[in-house]
């Protein structure tokens, strides 16, 4: 089975799109504190381990 490829745009025709610059600054940050606590995390459980061992 083929399905043709019928392109009718112009190419001076460009589609139009618009950005939410809040919603981009949102998601950024939504990342950033994910990342930000999961590094914590990882630093704070090796910080507990070298702990542990040190004291042996």
């Amino acid at each position: 089975m083929t399905i043709d490829f019928n392109w009718t745009r112009a190419w001076h025709d460009p589609i139009v799109t618009h950005y939410d610059w809040i919603m981009l600054a949102v998601n950024v940050l939504l990342v950033g504190v994910v990342l930000t606590a999961c590094l914590i995390g990882v630093i704070s459980l090796m910080g507990r381990r070298a702990k542990r061992a040190g004291s042996q």
